[in-house]
């Protein structure tokens, strides 16, 4: 994906500022979501790269209730996560996890 694409949603804001000090982790609760056909990225990741997007009825992750996006690091690589770096920018994991 290209840094410059707008995403329905975002990981931080101007987090990419020399002088911010946010270290990232949150997590972020999410139900009821509606993405009109216009969309084609649902979410990018910024600097620090460390967000958690917690999908309460599925209507983010498409994978089902209680499911999370977060950014693909190599301890995510898991068969109850999935990478899709055009839609979510990292991997979306269904509730097993």
């Amino acid at each position: 994906m290209n840094d410059n694409e707008a995403a329905a949603l975002s990981s931080c804001s101007h987090c990419f500022h020399p002088a911010a000090t946010d270290s990232g982790a949150r997590t972020i609760t999410f139900s009821n979501l509606y993405f009109d056909s216009t969309v084609t990225t649902k979410i990018r990741y910024q600097y620090p790269w460390k967000a958690i997007f917690y999908d309460l009825d599925g209507t983010l992750t498409g994978k089902g209730p209680k499911t999370y996006a977060t950014y693909k690091y190599g301890h995510h690589e898991q068969p109850e996560c999935e990478t899709n770096l055009e839609d979510y920018d990292g991997v979306i994991c269904d509730n097993s996890v």
